[in-house]
Parts: C-alpha cells; structure tokens; sequence
C-alpha cells in the first residue's frame, strides 16, 4: 500500500510489479507522480483482484490498459479509477471485453466517462456496486444499467445530466436495488422521487441531499 506518497515515481512502482508478479491487491492512492509507466510493471501480474489507484491524477487510458489486458484482467473483483482525471470511455470499453469478474468499480470525478463507455457496464452480470459520482453520463446511459438485474448499490452523485426519465429506465429493472445516492442532480425532481418510493421496493438506502427542484 503506497498512499499520498508525493516522492515515489512510475519508475519505481514498475519495479515493485516486475519483482512482484502475484500480487493479489494493488494499493496505489493519492500519488501525483505516478503515472502510466509504473502500471506498466503490472502487465505481467497474474493474481491481481483488487485495484486501487484513487487520486492518482496522471493515469490515463493507456496506463490502465497494463492491468486490464493483462493476465489479472478477468479476475479482477475491484477496481477504484476515483479521480484518475485522464481515465474515459476508453477503459470501460476494455473492461467490457476483459473483466467479467468485475463486482466493484469507481470512475468518480472523470468528464471523460460518458453515455458510450457506461452504457457497456450494463451488460456485465457480475458487477454489484457502481459509482459513477460526478462524471458525464446521462439517461441513456443510466438507463442501460438496467440491464443487469444484479446491482445492488449505485451511485449518481453530481451527475447533472441525468433526468426524470433516466432514472425511471434505470430502476424499473432494477429490483434487488438496495442503494441509491442521488444526491446534487441538479435536473431530478420529486417525480423521480415518488416513482422509486412506489416501484423500488427493496431500497433500503436513499440519498437525494441537494437537489433543488
């Protein structure tokens, strides 16, 4: 675990992956200088099954390609992308094809992860959890999530572009819904509100902090 490290290099983090090749949790936070060649001493890792990479700022789509299209990508269970600011649709793509054992993800803060890239996380049966906080997804987007019947938590937290009719799309499938947060969507209103009280039965958790309508 390397956290809030602001001496430690890419250099050095490749290293630490080449020496290490099962490695099974990869704990990389708050780093500014790592960057995407130190990920690219993980492209080799075979046990990997959880990533986190949080506030590392300087990662982009090409870093993250080392460990998603490497051996531990199928069997990656968590993956935490928050505030990795160069991280897009690009990845979710690659995750789409690679991670099928996915059941927790973060892409928070990322103006690059969009209606494409999120619409491919719908169909990806094992993911449980989600948290898509403050990118620029929209209804059609939110709405493909409905496809996998298995979430149970999902965050849309900041998510300004999101409607009334997103959210209905979304929920209608999702039964076993166990959490929402909502909270800061600026274009929500009441009627969103009023159809999960009535038709998501199984929320045990609502977060609508926020909202001004």
């Amino acid at each position: 675990c390397v956290e809030a490290n602001h001496n430690i290099t890419g250099s050095s983090i490749k290293m630490i992956g080449r020496g290490c090749p099962d490695l099974a949790h990869l704990y990389i936070m708050d780093c500014i200088h790592m960057c995407d060649t130190g990920l690219k001493g993980f492209s080799s890792t075979r046990g990997l099954r959880v990533v986190n990479l949080g506030d590392c700022i300087r990662i982009s789509d090409h870093g993250i390609r080392n460990i998603v299209e490497g051996p531990s990508g199928p069997h990656i269970r968590e993956l935490n992308l928050t505030n990795c600011l160069r991280v897009g649709d690009t990845t979710l793509f690659r995750i789409a094809q690679r991670c099928q054992s996915l059941a927790y993800v973060r892409f928070c803060y990322s103006e690059f992860v969009t209606d494409a890239g999120v619409e491919l996380l719908g169909n990806m049966q094992a993911l449980r959890c989600l948290d898509l906080s403050g990118c620029g997804v929209g209804d059609a987007g939110i709405a493909s999530l409905g496809n996998n019947p298995n979430f149970r938590n999902i965050c849309l937290s900041e998510c300004n572009q999101i409607t009334d009719v997103g959210i209905q799309k979304m929920c209608s499938r999702l039964l076993l819904l166990e959490t929402l947060d909502i909270s800061f969507c600026v274009n929500l209103t009441d009627y969103a509100t009023k159809f999960l009280g009535v038709s998501c039965g199984g929320l045990a958790r609502l977060n609508t902090a926020g909202r001004t309508q």
